[in-house]
């Protein structure tokens, strides 16, 4: 099932008043997918970087960074994020996102490793959670439900201490 563009209103005219700025930092985003994207192409800080709330505006940014992602690796949007692809173009023509379609060699590194670092981060999630349900939308998106059982005694590592100590472990790595 093709991605479909739906975003509310709300968040329509929040995207569209986001301007293309040079010295936009760049931020790896990993969860919920792994992707790179700049400061100035959401609406939100460094924490927020997607939309809260409206789940068709989420799936829809979401969607669109994957496509883009594709473009930059592959040189074409895959079929499935064509039409919004398409939308997303003619809905926010400004989008800062529209600006980076062409990337350095170091852009395109950074963004294969923030994908490859994926499994490894929602490994570290399912790692310890009591309940996982899965449901494939068929847009290229899935929808991830964890249950974590608060009151069992065992002596795991949290799953926040294992996401923390990962990201540690990578950023020691980085410096030598």
């Amino acid at each position: 099932m093709p991605a479909q563009f739906r975003m509310s209103e709300e968040a329509l005219q929040t995207y569209r008043e986001l301007r293309y700025r040079e010295d936009s930092k760049r931020q790896g985003l990993y969860i919920p997918v792994g992707f790179i994207l700049w400061e100035d192409e959401y609406p939100g800080d460094e924490n927020d970087m997607l939309p809260r709330g409206d789940n068709n505006t989420r799936r829809t940014v979401l969607s669109f960074h994957a496509a883009r992602w594709h473009y930059w690796m592959d040189g074409v949007i895959p079929e499935v994020y064509a039409d919004l692809w398409d939308e997303a173009q003619r809905q926010l023509p400004d989008w800062p996102g529209f600006q980076r379609l062409y990337v350095d060699e170091e852009t395109k590194e950074a963004a294969r490793n923030c994908r490859d670092a994926e499994p490894q981060i929602w490994g570290a999630f399912l790692a310890d959670a009591d309940e996982v349900d899965v449901v494939d939308d068929g847009d290229g998106l899935s929808r991830v439900s964890l249950t974590y059982r608060l009151d069992k005694e065992d002596n795991h590592t949290s799953w926040w201490s294992r996401i923390k100590n990962w990201f540690v472990r990578k950023a020691s790595s980085r410096t030598k």
